[in-house]
């Protein structure tokens, strides 16, 4: 009976160390130190971007396919890497977005880069002639709104207004 006794003394002196300490121990790091968090999240960051990048001019280059085996191993490896990284500063910035609201408006008028996930497949063709042109069409199609069906006719109509459509030569005996 005194062994209880005394294990649930020692319980509860635990429990009110922990209720004293916990709000010391849970205390956010000052402003200085997660601004500089980002900044060095942002430059690994660009690191993997640009490792990655590099490997795949690499990948294109090879023809030995042990070797090419190799640098696509490296460069998921990266690519992992890069995704870790880019979680962890994500996770920086809500902490710091939330657990420092009397920041609010100077972290609101911060411009902090977006990151956003890219696939392999998207850096592979980022580089890409036929690539970057699908883009640049897509852009000028969602900055003037045109529509494919609505640009073909347009190009009909303006030809037969030019003079430029050919006329059909009918051959008589």
């Amino acid at each position: 009976m005194q062994s209880l006794k005394s294990r649930w003394r020692i319980e509860q002196g635990a429990y009110l160390v922990l209720l004293f300490c916990l709000p010391t121990l849970v205390q956010a790091e000052p402003w200085s130190v997660h601004q500089r968090n980002i900044r060095a999240y942002e430059k690994k960051i660009e690191t993997h971007q640009n490792a990655v990048r590099d490997l795949i001019q690499k990948k294109k280059t090879l023809k030995d396919p042990k070797e090419l085996q190799a640098t696509v191993k490296s460069m998921v490896e990266e690519h992992g890497k890069l995704k870790a990284e880019i979680g962890k500063r994500d996770k920086e910035i809500k902490h710091m977005r939330f657990r420092h609201p009397e920041k609010g408006q100077e972290f609101d008028h911060k411009y902090y880069k977006t990151y956003r996930f890219k696939t392999l497949a998207e850096y592979e063709d980022e580089n890409d002639l036929p690539a970057k042109l699908t883009r640049l069409h897509q852009k000028i199609k969602r900055h003037f709104g045109v529509k494919p069906e609505d640009e073909a006719e347009e190009i009909r109509r303006r030809s037969i207004l030019d003079g430029d459509v050919e006329e059909s030569i009918r051959l008589v005996k």
